[in-house]
Order: C-alpha cells, then sequence, then structure tokens
C-alpha cells in the first residue's frame, strides 16, 4: 500500500514554491538591472511578456526547478518516490486552479507558460522517477 510522507509532502511544497518563485524572482532583478535608467515597472513588464527569450528563459527554470523538486523530495520520503515526488506539486497545482478560476488575479503572459505550468505534476513525477532510477542503482 502506498504510504504518503508529511515530511516530504511539507517540505517538498515548501521548496517548490522557494525554488521556482525564488529563481525567477533573481531573473527579473537580473533583467531589471539590464534595463535602461528610469524604466518603470508596467513598461519593463509589457516588454518582458513580448519577448521570447525571457519567456523560454522562465519556462526553462520553472522545469529545473520541478525537476530538482521532485528529486529532492523523492529522496526525502524514501519510499513510495513517485507517489511523494508528484505530491510536491499539489500547492502549485492549486494556484493554476485558482488562476484559471480567476484569470484577472494572475493571468499567463504566453502559451509556452501555460504548458509548462500545468505539466509541473508531471516535471515532479519525472524527478522523483529519476531518484528511484538512481537508487536502484
Amino acid at each position: 500500500m502506498a504510504r504518503i510522507s508529511l515530511k516530504a509532502f511539507v517540505i517538498g511544497n515548501a521548496l517548490a514554491f522557494i525554488s521556482s518563485f525564488g529563481l525567477l524572482f533573481a531573473m527579473m532583478i537580473i533583467l531589471m538591472l539590464g534595463a535602461p535608467h528610469g524604466t518603470d515597472i508596467q513598461s519593463f513588464k509589457a516588454g518582458l511578456s513580448h519577448d521570447i527569450r525571457a519567456v523560454v528563459a522562465e519556462a526553462m527554470l520553472t522545469i529545473i526547478a520541478f525537476l530538482a523538486t521532485g528529486y529532492i523530495t523523492a529522496r526525502l520520503a524514501g519510499h513510495d518516490l513517485l507517489l511523494n515526488a508528484t505530491l510536491a506539486s499539489v500547492g502549485f497545482t492549486i494556484g493554476n486552479i485558482y488562476t484559471l478560476l480567476k484569470p484577472h488575479a494572475n493571468s499567463f503572459d504566453h502559451p509556452l507558460l501555460i504548458v509548462v505550468s500545468w505539466s509541473v505534476p508531471l516535471l515532479t513525477l519525472m524527478g522523483g522517477w529519476i531518484s528511484q532510477r538512481r537508487q536502484s542503482r
């Protein structure tokens, strides 16, 4: 019977939040430092939503963050690695559902970000699978 590790669930969801938003915040700071002096935040955000390099960078950081989150959560759980790794995406998935129900709260700007955001459970599952493969060797 599958067992859920409460420690891995709590730490995994916290890690998912910190890693995804922390990496995106760091990317935003780096991009803002490179912006021309005197640029206001609204024009900066509008420019980013149309810059394909920023969108791809955000998607890649999200993919890396959630693969790592699934891997670390599976290692923390120690048992039922795939289940516990996938459960690390619960908080992010709830956020996606909220965004879907209230589009004005935080809407997605690019279709690539929508696909990556909704594939987060698969990404954490893949991280758990990598952990399982490494442990079986």
